[in-house]
Order: C-alpha cells, then structure tokens, then sequence
C-alpha cells in the first residue's frame, strides 16, 4: 500500500480526476478518498 497526496477537481457532473505520479504502475487500484473543503482563493 502506497499513500500519495494529490490535487483532485470534481466536475458538475461528479467526476473526480487526479494527476497522479508518473511512476505509479499502469492498473485498477482500490483508492481511498479524504475530502476536504475546497480552498478559498480570498485567503
């Protein structure tokens, strides 16, 4: 098991998508997802 933090942006329509690392091996992993508020850009 590897942990990696990302940016991630969902779209109006739910999609989640994720820049992952390029050495992350080509496959279907199972991910776990933390989810926290978006970022205020006022801040």
């Amino acid at each position: 098991m590897k942990t990696i933090e990302v940016e991630a942006f969902v779209n109006n329509e739910g999609q989640l998508t994720v820049q992952v690392p390029s050495n992350l091996k080509e496959g279907q992993y199972q991910a776990v997802l933390i989810i926290e508020e978006p970022k205020n850009e006022n801040q």
